[in-house]
């Protein structure tokens, strides 16, 4: 990796002034990629973690589903707000549509529980997904 942003943050007026200012404080180093992961990979961790593409939230964005327990690891894809879930959306969004996509993917695995990358984890998390907010 070359140690520059996965994309554009859609963000106007005031607050890409504002980013635009203090953004040469939070640069990252660049690092070396160890290994590449693959759609449908299974990773030999806590039974068989099988790796997902979900992109939308960033191009390249993973997710991990863990069968034996029915587990859905979503990172940034979706969010948890007052106990639902809503899908990613907004200035931190590269594509809206594929980010809808990814979701009804990862709604398929029928997953009983979803840890996302913010909030809490979501149980009887399949019925959820049918209450998903899109915006």
């Amino acid at each position: 990796m070359n140690g520059t942003s996965s994309r554009p943050l859609k963000i106007i007026g005031l607050m890409a002034i504002l980013f635009k200012a203090v953004q040469p404080f939070f640069r990252s180093p660049a690092i070396a990629v160890d290994y590449t992961l693959t759609d449908g990979q299974i990773l030999p961790i806590l039974g068989g973690l099988q790796v997902l593409t979900t992109p939308g939230h960033a191009a390249g964005h993973l997710s991990y589903y863990l069968p034996s327990h029915r587990v859905l690891f979503v990172g940034d894809s979706l969010q948890v707000k007052h106990g639902m879930l809503v899908a990613s959306s907004g200035a931190n969004t590269l594509d809206e549509q594929q980010a809808i996509e990814s979701l009804k993917r990862q709604a398929s695995f029928g997953a009983e529980i979803v840890c996302p990358g913010h909030g809490p984890m979501i149980f009887n998390a399949a019925k959820k997904f049918k209450n998903v907010i899109l915006y």
